[in-house]
């Protein structure tokens, strides 16, 4: 049931490791990769294994042309924050669930941040 392909930003091994562990294990994640840009940090993921896509901007034309060149899962799951990604129990079969049942081109959610031990709803338009 390895159906979504994950696109995390990733600046060093050491910001991403939690979020790593954190999807590695789910059985809805067929393949992780990490979009970096050239230098130092990119060279170590590479080094420790990591599929790195170089990227000049999170959010350019060009990242995006990338990832679509590179996705091969039935979904794509694309994190634009370069905090840790805990999803909830289920998250990723839910949002299967509701992309199969509605045919829906995209899908985003709402998310919570732990902000000093409390856990907060955040709105879709803010950082």
């Amino acid at each position: 049931m390895k159906r979504i392909d994950c696109f995390i930003p990733a600046i060093s091994l050491q910001q991403v490791a939690d979020t790593l562990a954190n999807l590695s294990p789910l059985p809805s994640v067929k393949n992780i990769f990490l979009l970096a840009t050239e230098g130092q940090e990119k060279v170590k993921m590479e080094e420790a294994g990591y599929r790195v896509i170089a990227i000049d901007s999170l959010k350019s034309t060009a990242t995006l042309r990338k990832i679509a060149e590179t996705a091969s899962a039935d979904y794509v799951l694309i994190y634009t924050k370069y905090t840790q990604l805990e999803p909830n129990y289920f998250a990723f079969e839910r949002f299967m669930q509701l992309a199969d049942d509605t045919k829906a081109g995209m899908l985003y959610a709402d998310h919570f941040q732990n902000v000093e031990g409390t856990r907060r709803r955040m709105p879709l338009n803010q950082n």
